[in-house]
């Protein structure tokens, strides 16, 4: 058994192209695979996978169409130099948090969390809820465990992604994450934990309800009071 089979594991539904390139994106997202490496032999990926040759060969054709992986002949399939999405994170890492750029912020936020609500209302499953609600429960007593709030709030934000079921969108939000991370740790002291689980539990009750209309809502009154706490700092500085 390869160190790649152990990591990846094999696909047990029927051998379909889309669930070989969704195993390969994850594997390149979770940092096993870097920009410039070269993908194992035709012959082991199958194994690997449990596909067939064509099923193969149509995943890792999808991948190289939209950028992620190229060809090379004669030397094999490699995860390309400048894809969108090295690129994508290497523009996210040059921008500096300026008010702009967090009112930015948050205005992507802010659709993109609107398109994930969306999509949970449709795909969340029983577990996705117990873990949202218990991570909302936790952030009202993170003041006294061990984890700081902006821990809590990131995480809950990450798993309300996870509940979209949807990749891309994960991979999308997951790449700005540092970024709201670091701007809930430098509000801490101004942001009252209990209010932001309170707008929080209503975004969860939203999708509880299959409601887009309160799920929107609710973000509405979240990001509202996301600059509300930016233009309080702002007057103060």
């Amino acid at each position: 058994m390869t160190n790649m089979e152990v990591k990846f594991g094999t696909i047990k539904k029927v051998s379909l192209s889309q669930a070989v390139a969704d195993k390969v994106l994850r594997f390149i997202k979770e940092g096993h695979l870097s920009v410039g490496d070269k993908l194992p032999p035709e012959r082991e990926l199958c194994q690997t996978f449990g596909v067939s040759r064509t099923s193969l060969r149509e995943g890792i054709s999808s991948l190289t169409h939209m950028g992620i992986l190229e060809t090379v002949r004669g030397s094999g399939v490699f995860v390309r130099r400048g894809s969108p999405g090295a690129v994508f994170q290497k523009k996210l890492e040059s921008l500096h948090l300026s008010k702009k750029n967090i009112l930015d912020l948050i205005e992507f936020r802010e659709g993109l969390e609107l398109f994930i609500g969306e999509l949970a209302c449709r795909n969340a499953t029983a577990e996705d809820m117990a873990k949202l609600e218990q991570l909302i429960d936790r952030m009202e007593q993170s003041p006294e465990s061990d984890r700081t709030f902006s821990d809590e709030d990131v995480e809950f934000h990450k798993e309300l992604a996870s509940a979209s079921h949807n990749e891309y969108v994960i991979l999308v939000y997951e790449s700005i994450l540092p970024f709201v991370q670091n701007w809930v740790q430098a509000r801490e002291e101004v942001i009252e934990p209990k209010v932001v689980a309170t707008l929080h539990r209503e975004i969860v009750q939203g999708i509880r309800w299959g409601s887009i209309k309160k799920v929107k809502a609710a973000l509405d009154e979240h990001f509202d009071h996301m600059r509300w706490i930016l233009q309080s700092i702002s007057e103060e500085e």
